[in-house]
């Protein structure tokens, strides 16, 4: 019984893991101006059809009742994404999910995902010129099926899929902070990260040909999660770290490319009929890339 209910409380901890280091960063057009530094500022062009990948892996191990559990998880999204305009100065996005593949495997094999309930479906946000996404509700209602009952929103994989810009006039060297939340939970199970982030403006690099910042980020942060099952009370406390290498092209005003590794350190305590802890680490690796 503890070796399911860990399962299901993980999953959750592992798609908020990845939605973490997905990213954090918003463009503005810039400036390049040596006296004062370059503004950097999301543009989203009207007239272009930006197309991504995103792509995540996991691996995460746990100990229950002193026995080892490997979980492994991959996802694989394609989407695109359209500029509906400004409306009071934030960018109206259309969002639509080209592909999606998910697969995650345990000590008992495969566990069965569909994914067919959000393919080719789209979504709109609202998201501000330094990178903030103001509205998932159109997200939070596209989900795909995970094992025989459970459901998962697509919203975690998106709340932060862009990095924050400064919203300064920032110079090769400078620093500046950032925080995040993630909030995920489907039926019993629910997850809450706090996110402090560090970025520092390394320099400039061209990638496929465009011109970009080459950012990098330190990040620290809490994990925190609650669930219950079979008259078990499950919670999750944890830490996480990681780093973020991403490239926005300054001229243009988009995202390029995003590497982010993250390792997460936690504990489940279960009480109930009976107590239970269970430690587990975490590994995850997520890219992001511009692909048109």
């Amino acid at each position: 019984m503890f070796r399911k209910n860990a399962t299901k409380i993980l999953s959750a901890v592992i798609i908020l893991a990845i939605v973490a280091m997905a990213g954090c960063a918003a463009k503005k057009e810039m400036k390049v101006e040596p006296e004062s530094g370059l503004s950097l500022m999301y543009r989203m062009p009207e007239d272009q059809v930006l197309k991504y990948q995103m792509t995540s892996e996991s691996v995460q191990n746990l100990e229950i009742t002193g026995q080892s559990m490997e979980i492994e998880t991959s996802k694989a999204y394609g989407f695109s994404i359209k500029s509906k305009g400004m409306e009071e100065n934030n960018h109206k996005l259309d969002f639509t999910i080209d592909s999606v593949a998910i697969h995650i495997s345990g000590p008992q094999g495969g566990i069965p995902v569909d994914v067919n309930a959000v393919v080719g479906k789209s979504f709109n946000m609202t998201f501000s010129p330094l990178g903030e996404e103001l509205d998932l509700a159109g997200a939070k209602t596209l989900k795909y099926s995970m094992g025989m009952q459970s459901k998962q929103s697509i919203a975690p994989d998106f709340q932060m899929i862009f990095p924050n810009l400064p919203g300064k006039l920032i110079e090769i060297g400078d620093t500046w902070p950032d925080k995040g939340t993630l909030d995920i939970g489907e039926d019993d199970s629910r997850v809450h990260i706090d996110m402090d982030i560090v970025n520092t403006l390394e320099g400039f690099e061209t990638i496929d040909g465009l011109e970009c910042v080459k950012i990098v980020s330190e990040v620290t942060g809490t994990v925190d999660g609650q669930g219950k099952q079979e008259g078990v009370d499950l919670v999750t406390k944890g830490v996480l770290k990681g780093a973020d290498t991403w490239y926005f092209a300054h001229k243009d005003g988009i995202l390029v490319k995003m590497e982010s590794d993250v390792d997460v350190d936690a504990t489940i305590t279960g009480t109930g009929p009976q107590n239970i802890t269970i430690p587990l680490t975490q590994k995850i690796h997520t890219e992001i890339m511009l692909v048109k």
